[in-house]
């Protein structure tokens, strides 16, 4: 019996290993993308199989599973690595971004209240139709608006501001979907500051996602001394080397420790797709929303700090 056991703790083992080789090496595979977005589960698993066979006195076995565990780790660790320090100095916004879900009709008016309750400067909305009823309602808190209506017809991506909007815009990322990105610029205390919000594609539809962040990497453009802000649903956890790709060149950094927001009844166990990031300032916390009102995903609000110094043209 023992035999047997081990034997398929062996099999599990090399399956995994499989598993973590195809997200490293392959991630721009389907196969590839899920399991580059599964590697820190994937690893606690083979972490598990290796006690197992450490306990069950296998030692060569649990020492390759566990050196195994230890090179995901190390691969896996400059997406952890604390993100820029806080100045402390300069002006401050709220930010919430929320993926509530196109078919979430029942949660609507609940996310509606909660946002108009919320102290939040800016909210980005992913699937936003929820929210089509209650515009009127929103319009009150939120006196500026792009999307459902403003800017595009659909009510899909919609960006939400209690200050002024200028030089909203809407753009694709691709050929898969229509004007999935928003950008416009508000006034923070007389300072510029740059808004980008997204909805990238799932990591399976065949390299769809890594065209989208090309397009948004150019689009992004490299550091001018304006603040930037971009949120979204990403459909990728920030240890996937196409979204830190995206992130290093683009000189933004999100905040940090990321919450997970997918799914939501995994709770702290599930995978960060959402996030909130920056250039030209700082991200001085992050959280997950109290209730995810019905959505698959959980929102996020983050507290942002723009450096004084920065160019305000």
């Amino acid at each position: 019996m023992r035999a047997e056991f081990s034997g398929a703790l062996t099999l599990l083992a090399a399956l995994l290993g499989v598993a973590i080789g195809v997200g490293f090496v392959w991630p721009t595979n389907p196969v590839g993308a899920i399991a580059e977005n599964l590697l820190p589960h994937l690893a606690a698993m083979l972490l598990l199989v290796g006690l197992g066979l450490l306990a069950m006195r296998y030692p060569w076995r649990s020492v390759l599973v566990l050196l195994a565990v230890g090179a995901t780790t190390v691969g896996l660790a400059p997406a952890f690595l604390p993100g820029q320090l806080p100045g402390g100095s300069g002006n401050r916004i709220q930010v919430i971004s929320f993926n509530i879900l196109s078919s979430n009709a029942d949660g609507g008016e609940a996310i509606a209240r909660m946002l108009v309750q919320s102290p939040a400067d800016l909210v980005f909305v992913q699937e936003a139709l929820p929210l089509l009823p209650y515009l009127e309602y929103l319009d009150g808190a939120f006196p500026f608006r792009a999307g459902c209506g403003r800017g595009v017809k659909a009510c899909d991506l919609m960006l939400l501001s209690r200050l002024p909007l200028s030089e909203p815009q809407f753009f694709s990322l691709g050929p898969l979907w229509s004007n999935r990105a928003v950008e416009a610029k508000v006034q923070v205390d007389g300072q510029t500051v740059r808004l980008v919000g997204v909805h990238l594609s799932k990591p399976y539809f065949d390299g769809f996602a890594a065209g989208e962040r090309e397009i948004l990497r150019q689009r992004l453009g490299s550091p001018d001394g304006m603040p930037l802000v971009l949120a979204g649903d990403f459909n990728a956890a920030g240890w996937t080397s196409g979204l830190r790709r995206l992130f290093n060149r683009g000189g933004l950094a999100p905040g940090r420790p990321e919450p997970s927001t997918w799914p939501v009844w995994a709770g702290p166990l599930g995978v960060p797709l959402d996030h909130i990031a920056a250039r030209e300032a700082h991200i001085l916390e992050v959280s997950p929303l109290p209730d995810a009102f019905g959505s698959n995903h959980r929102g996020l609000m983050a507290d942002i700090e723009f450096d004084s110094a920065a160019a305000a043209p």
